[in-house]
């Protein structure tokens, strides 16, 4: 989260704005805890049907940072 900025409910938001936020979270979950505390990096990441219901401005932006990530170096898939 960036300074300045704050959370918002997602409760009222357009599928396609949880949609991108659902992404976002799934790009970022890269490294995630074990259950004994240690940390682990994912392996790979599967999304499915993430643009349902996605207009296409939203699902090619989408698109391109999905692309972008797992393109990095030492990345997961």
């Amino acid at each position: 989260l960036s300074q300045g900025m704050t959370l918002e409910e997602l409760e009222d938001a357009v599928a396609s704005e949880r949609a991108k936020a659902d992404l976002h979270y799934a790009v970022d979950s890269r490294v995630i805890e074990t259950y004994d505390a240690r940390k682990a990096e994912t392996p790979f990441r599967v999304v499915d049907e993430i643009n349902q219901g996605m207009d296409p401005r939203n699902e090619r932006l989408v698109h391109s940072q999905m692309v972008q990530t797992a393109c990095r170096p030492n990345t997961s898939q």
